[in-house]
């Protein structure tokens, strides 16, 4: 989908704004598209003139990355701005995203927006929002979460702010001023917009350099699930075993569970250390060493049998072709397993897609010579 990153500014009154109180009005919305546009909306008017300086800024300080065009527009007062913004432009976004989005500008959004009166429920196609009050069909994730956990590129991360990032990917960072941030809203207004859309255009541009949120949205596709349930290994893996059980014709069924009743499950085993300092000691890093254990002892939800103590009892299961056991006591069918399916089927995949990778990095390395 199309990818709108947005960014808010507010009046800073006594400390950092908080969301969940609102307290301060909004005073900007950045909004920056990949066609490398970005509008600031605001209710202080601004001069021909001075829209024209934001512009040139903005175009010099991310001319390393293409055109950039500002446009700004002004606003009577800060609800007709978030009223245009809710019911006029978000309807009109597939996918939403910036740096702290959901923890800090939706939530200050949504909130603020309750205070005024205005619902942001009606930028849904179906005048609805989810339990994260995130209006339902349109696109919303927080880029930095998805960076924080699924970035790869950046190899020392010092911290995960907008500059470190910025400045790490790109080789650029934010608009930098002196004082507070409310003093240039009062003072220099021209370059707070300028700020504002920078912030917005830097979040564009990481995602242009580093697509780290491709991942989960290709991950949404392959496991046929919600992008919002991506970002957990349970739901993911939960996914791929409904898919191969409605391939095999299966159902699952839950286990009887009495209301209040809850139940746990033992932990992966884990052999006891022995404190103390050792000469010659080494360290053994297996490729994929749980998801070939797994396959090994065809571990998997259906496959599981019981788990054993009595010493008898197990020996004549490890003497029966058609049962697994673990060095733990569990007892598996030898019947291939979905969740083996699944795991050989994705390593496969793994590997190809490595080799493919390698054949690409010695390509990008011969053009880089040539280039030299």
């Amino acid at each position: 989908p199309k990818i709108y990153s947005i960014d808010i500014e507010t009046e800073v009154i006594d400390g950092f704004p908080n969301p969940d109180i609102c307290r301060e009005r909004i005073t900007t919305i950045a909004i920056a598209t990949q066609d490398k546009k970005v509008l600031v909306l605001g209710w202080k008017p601004i001069s021909k003139d001075q829209e024209k300086k934001i512009y040139d800024n903005t175009k010099n300080h991310l001319k390393k990355f293409g055109d950039w065009e500002f446009k700004y527009k002004c606003f009577d007062d800060e609800y007709n701005m978030l009223y245009t913004f809710i019911n006029r432009l978000l309807p009109s976004m597939a996918f939403v995203t910036g740096w702290n989005y959901i923890g800090f500008d939706w939530k200050y959004i949504y909130n603020r927006c309750k205070k005024l009166g205005i619902d942001c429920a009606q930028a849904s196609p179906s005048k609805k929002v989810n339990r994260d009050n995130i209006p339902l069909h349109i696109g919303m994730m927080d880029y930095l979460q998805i960076y924080r956990q699924f970035d790869r590129t950046v190899a020392v991360k010092e911290n995960n702010t907008l500059d470190f990032v910025a400045k790490a990917v790109l080789g650029i960072q934010k608009i930098k001023y002196n004082g507070s941030l409310q003093e240039l809203y009062e003072n220099d207004y021209d370059k707070y917009v300028f700020y504002n859309a920078v912030d917005a255009a830097l979040v564009t541009e990481i995602h242009e350099k580093i697509a780290t949120i491709n991942a989960v949205l290709s991950v949404s596709v392959l496991c046929n699930i919600s992008m919002y349930k991506c970002t957990s290994a349970v739901n993911i893996t939960e996914a791929f075993l409904w898919k191969k059980y409605y391939e095999r014709d299966m159902v699952v069924a839950d286990e009887f569970i009495r209301p209040g009743e809850r139940k746990g499950y033992e932990g992966a085993y884990v052999k006891e250390p022995q404190p103390g300092f050792f000469k010659g000691a080494a360290c053994f890093d297996f490729a994929s060493l749980y998801p070939s254990i797994m396959r090994q002892i065809n571990i998997s939800p259906e496959s599981y049998v019981k788990k054993e103590t009595d010493p008898e009892k197990l020996e004549n299961y490890r003497k029966d072709p058609t049962k697994i056991v673990s060095v733990t006591g569990a007892v598996y069918d030898n019947k291939p397993s979905a969740m083996k399916a699944i795991l050989t089927e994705l390593y496969s995949k793994r590997k190809t897609h490595k080799k493919r990778h390698l054949e690409l990095e010695i390509e990008i390395q011969k053009l880089k010579k040539i280039k030299e």
